[in-house]
C-alpha cells in the first residue's frame, strides 16, 4: 500500500501546479461498488454490512491506473474514461 499512497501524492502534488482542485480530505484507497441515493436504502445497507465479517485479500499487481470522471444525472452516474497510465518499470 505504500506504493499506492506515494503514487496517489505524486498525483496530487502534479494536480495542484496547475491550479486542479484535489480533494481535501485524506487518501484511503478503495473500490467503490456502488451508490446509494435514498436514506432509507442507505440505512438498510449500512445494517447488512456491519453484520458482514471483514474480509483480507492478498496482494495483487496493479498494471496500470485508469482515471475516470464520474458525472452524476437523473438515471445514475455516467462514467467516462479520462486517462490511463501503465504502471510497469
Amino acid at each position: 500500500m505504500p506504493l499506492l499512497l506515494g503514487l496517489e501524492k505524486t498525483i496530487t502534488q502534479a494536480l495542484d501546479k496547475p491550479g486542479i482542485q484535489t480533494r481535501q480530505h485524506p487518501y484511503v484507497p478503495h473500490i467503490t461498488v456502488g451508490r446509494v441515493r435514498n436514506h432509507r436504502a442507505r440505512s438498510t445497507l449500512a445494517r447488512m454490512a456491519h453484520g458482514l465479517p471483514r474480509q483480507y485479500i492478498s496482494p495483487v499487481v496493479v498494471n496500470k491506473l485508469i482515471l475516470f470522471e464520474s458525472t452524476l444525472n437523473q438515471e445514475g452516474a455516467v462514467y467516462t474514461r479520462f486517462a490511463s497510465f501503465p504502471l510497469t518499470g
